[in-house]
């Protein structure tokens, strides 16, 4: 799949981290297994995301905080992105995601999207597909 047959501005939603169409809820099991590949702490995770830790362990998860959901979103499609890089293999995508990288100041691109930077990560991700828009 090359860069001009995903809809930038669109998100995909291909590694089923929203749980939902309304971009409300997330599946939980996505984000445990992306904690999981960075050897993140549960409580952590819950933290960043802004919900409980009991609420990791439902099939999904409601996100409430404004703030929060202004900073997954871009995940996402940070997430979409990288999908199509890395010739849509899922492994290597979330691990991609969740590996501080030196490019980003040694933060992952998971940890620069949470703390509200994830342009400079989609510009790159965008470099790399030889998307220029």
């Amino acid at each position: 799949m090359s860069a001009a047959t995903l809809d930038t501005g669109m998100i995909n939603n291909y590694l089923g981290l929203l749980a939902d169409k309304a971009l409300r809820s997330i599946n939980t099991k996505k984000f445990i297994e992306l904690a999981d590949f960075a050897g993140e702490s549960k409580t952590k995770l819950a933290s960043e995301l802004g919900i409980s830790r009991p609420a990791l362990y439902l099939s999904q998860a409601k996100i409430t905080k404004k703030e929060v959901l202004d900073r997954l979103i871009p995940f996402v499609i940070i997430g979409d992105y990288a999908f199509v890089l890395f010739e849509r293999d899922e492994r290597k995508t979330l691990e991609w995601l969740m590996t501080p990288n030196p490019i980003f100041f040694n933060f992952s691109p998971f940890q620069m999207a949470m703390a509200g930077k994830a342009d400079p990560v989609i510009s790159k991700v965008k470099e790399w597909l030889g998307d220029t828009r």
